[in-house]
């Protein structure tokens, strides 16, 4: 007969801070406890560890989910501002990709009118811009420390992504922000 291992206390964490927060023994706090865990039902007057927050848009699916993500995250916290962005990828072309600049300049502006759309509609102050360049990365990372954001959530991959794989500018992001990054991936949040 196997016996079972003995239980060890519960380790409570105090609302994304990470530190340990001691357990219930019956209706008396252990010691070393500063407050008591964050229960569902307060999380709206918790404070929130996130104040500004940057979301990268697209308009591929893995983004939209970000935006969900977003309005998930901002919803609990009325207070928290929003940067929507939106990246109008540079690239070097000569005279005969002239047509295709302006095609660029047409969707970079479409998906504008969407985020103000977006913006209008959240309860938070947000703004929406337009980042032009040739390193969507270094873009989103400058705009993120610029704003003073403590948060960036962008979705998986882009339009030209490989489905099932980090986009490359996604991974750029996770690895140069020096802020937390959220990754939003297709699907329904469990």
């Amino acid at each position: 007969m196997t016996r079972a291992a003995p239980k060890q206390p519960v380790r409570l964490f105090n609302n994304f801070a990470n530190k340990p927060q001691g357990h219930r023994n019956g209706s008396t706090m252990v010691a070393g406890l500063d407050s008591p865990p964050i229960r569902c039902a307060d999380r709206k007057a918790a404070p929130m560890w996130c104040h500004q927050i940057l979301v990268a848009y697209d308009g591929s699916t893995p983004s939209r989910k970000a935006l969900e993500v977003m309005r998930e995250i901002a919803q609990s916290n009325p207070a928290a501002e929003v940067v929507l962005v939106h990246v109008m990828r540079l690239f070097s072309s000569g005279s005969a990709a002239a047509g295709m600049d302006t095609v660029m300049v047409e969707d970079a502006m479409a998906i504008r009118r969407e985020l103000e759309a977006i913006a209008a509609e959240l309860p938070n102050p947000a703004e929406v811009k337009v980042l032009k360049g040739t390193s969507p990365a270094d873009l989103i990372v400058n705009c993120a420390k610029d704003e003073g954001c403590d948060l960036i959530i962008m979705g998986s991959r882009g339009q030209g992504g490989v489905k099932g794989f980090l986009g490359s500018v996604s991974y750029a992001v996770t690895k140069e922000s020096p802020v937390t990054v959220l990754i939003a991936k297709e699907g329904v949040c469990q």
